[in-house]
């Protein structure tokens, strides 16, 4: 199978998908739609990894992108759907942070997750992460594009060896 990689974004009908001067804008602009949920659950029962950014996870202080999280009634669906695609039971989750401003205490890192960095957020992160969790940096400036990143992890680069360890990682 070839790596395939989307996006999931709730909008309004003119497309705006934040309002930068209110608080939990996204709240507001999803509706609370269970119709929604169910969609980005399903898109991540089929993920091999779910790919957020810092900012994201600083605005979701218990947030942990599994799919039964985000609704919850189709638990057992995305459970059996993995189950019959072959897959692990839960994607993985994978950070996007240059400049590892992240709280290592956040409750995603305890249930495990990889962090993807730049050579600075990985020593800035350095011994901080609990053990089931990782970090991989990257070996480039962290002033380039980092949408390389997003095709890179199903490479073995992304894994790296060790709980709690740093992994090295090409130049994005």
């Amino acid at each position: 199978d070839e790596p395939c990689l989307y996006a999931n974004f709730v909008s309004t009908l003119d497309g705006v998908v934040a309002i930068p001067t209110a608080p939990n804008s996204n709240d507001f602009i999803a509706g609370d739609s269970d119709a929604d949920r169910f969609v980005m659950g399903l898109l991540r029962a089929f993920a091999d990894v779910v790919l957020i950014g810092a900012g994201v996870l600083r605005a979701s202080p218990r947030g942990t992108w599994r799919p039964e999280k985000i609704y919850p009634p189709a638990t057992d669906d995305y459970a059996e759907l993995r189950h019959g695609l072959g897959i692990p039971e839960a994607p993985e989750i994978a950070v996007v942070t240059g400049s590892g401003s992240i709280d290592p205490d956040h409750p995603l890192f305890a249930t495990g997750a990889l962090v993807l960095t730049s050579a600075m957020g990985a020593d800035r992160l350095e011994g901080r992460l609990p053990s089931v969790s990782s970090s991989s940096r990257s070996s480039g400036s962290s002033t380039r594009s980092h949408g390389s990143s997003c095709c890179s992890l199903a490479s073995p680069w992304a894994r790296p060896s060790g709980p709690g360890s740093t992994a090295r990682a090409p130049a994005w």
